[in-house]
């Protein structure tokens, strides 16, 4: 009996998500010019280990054009040869990429060594092998245990790495406020806007893609 009741509440708040999700779709349907963007296949936003984590850790609670974006091209103009880790651990160690970061703070810095040594520590070396292990749903679920890093930053990473994935930023939540959606915390959110983008027939890479670019054009 309990068992069945788990069931029907389960079934309930799928049926209410994908509710909400058809008024996501339809708004997005109405208002959005997706065209050949549906045909983008997820690629990884850069081939540099060491831009794909900075951008990674730094934009949580930063403006993205203004205050990270200069700081993931600096790095990656600095040393654009950073192919694994190991040679990030080593670039991190030097007056150069503290030059390149131009950051006075120590807790992202902090953060970003933790997150390599932490990758390191479950044999992750290069980019193939990032995108490999965090593939793996129970390796973002270990993701969650390194300082600072929560549910967004995880999605965020596989949006850098070409991974299948919906971040919900600012930019999502502005979308279902226009789309008349409520949704109780993060992983509803998420859920929510994936179902949408399964319903407009779209990659959840390409619909984040074209989400983030959609609103934050309108966002100013």
């Amino acid at each position: 009996m309990l068992t069945d009741c788990k069931d029907s509440l389960r079934w309930a708040a799928d049926m209410e998500t994908l509710v909400k999700a058809r008024l996501v779709a339809d708004y997005v349907a109405a208002n959005w010019t997706i065209g050949a963007v549906a045909r983008i296949q997820p690629t990884p936003a850069s081939w540099n280990i060491a831009a794909i984590l900075v951008d990674t850790i730094f934009q949580a609670g930063l403006n993205y054009r203004t205050v990270v974006l200069p700081r993931v091209i600096a790095v990656t103009n600095a040393f654009p040869e950073v192919a694994s880790l190991v040679e990030f651990k080593q670039a991190m160690r030097t007056p150069k990429f503290a030059a390149a970061l131009a950051w006075s703070h120590p807790e992202k810095p902090k953060r970003l060594r933790q997150l390599v040594g932490f990758l390191r520590l479950q044999g992750v070396d290069t980019l193939s092998e990032l995108r490999g292990w965090v593939s793996a749903s129970r390796n973002r679920v270990a993701l969650l245990t390194v300082r600072g890093v929560g549910y967004k930053t995880v999605d965020y990473l596989c949006r850098l790495l070409g991974i299948s994935a919906i971040a919900v930023d600012r930019h999502a939540q502005e979308l279902l406020r226009l789309a008349g959606v409520g949704a109780h915390g993060y992983l509803e959110a998420r859920r929510i806007l994936e179902f949408a983008a399964d319903l407009l027939l779209l990659n959840r890479w390409t619909f984040d893609r074209v989400m983030w670019q959609t609103m934050s054009v309108r966002a100013g």
